[in-house]
């Protein structure tokens, strides 16, 4: 086995010499394709002088998949949540990039970084009251490309409250004006924000003021 000196392989900053087999054929070794996408020129040139051959290679980026969760669906208004984006890319390449969380189509805090596991975190930040759609999308870099999650529906429940009532000045005296407060909290004290909404006073069960 054996043969002659073969043809000098180049393939952009990659350069190769190989021997050619009996039946004249040099075969390069393995190039890494995916440290560029797009499409790259590669040359052949044997040492007799022949005319040089030229081909092309297509890099395209690898696909990948993005899936989001929440670590608390349902959750309450004003509780702290925080989003989860898994983001997967075939091997070997590990995903690499930043995911981008959006609720109901607004940003939802800064954009993470794609970590080496493939996992991205959003913020901790409140939502409010309601259904919310929620999407994660990644950006994706040379290697990859971008992908956006299927819509995840996020829950958010009304907090339960209590509500004090006090009146000023107590007792008081027939004609006087009487001034009645309301404090409302929340029976969780780990959610943020404070409550909103109206308060309705009744006297004797007949409405007062709202």
């Amino acid at each position: 086995a054996g043969g002659w000196l073969g043809p000098a392989f180049e393939l952009h900053s990659t350069k190769q010499t190989v021997s050619t087999n009996k039946q004249g054929i040099a075969v390069s070794g393995l190039v890494e394709a995916n440290t560029i996408a797009g499409r790259w020129t590669g040359r052949a040139e044997a040492p007799n002088g022949a005319e040089p051959v030229r081909f092309d290679l297509t890099n395209d980026p690898l696909p990948s998949k993005t899936v989001i969760s929440s670590r608390t669906n349902p959750s309450l208004s004003g509780e702290n949540i925080r989003f989860t984006a898994d983001v997967s890319v075939p091997a070997p390449l590990p995903p690499a990039g930043t995911v981008h969380f959006y609720v109901d189509g607004q940003p939802f805090g800064d954009p993470a970084a794609v970590g080496s596991g493939g996992v991205a975190s959003s913020d901790v930040l409140p939502l409010s009251a309601g259904d919310h759609q929620v999407r994660a999308e990644f950006e994706g870099d040379h290697h990859q490309f971008a992908t956006s999650s299927d819509t995840l529906t996020q829950q958010v429940a009304k907090a339960e409250t209590a509500t004090t009532l006090s009146s000023s000045p107590n007792p008081s005296q027939d004609g006087n004006g009487v001034v009645f407060s309301a404090k409302v909290t929340s029976f969780d004290l780990d959610l943020s924000g404070t409550p909103t909404g109206d308060v309705e006073f009744k006297v004797d069960g007949v409405s007062a003021a709202t």
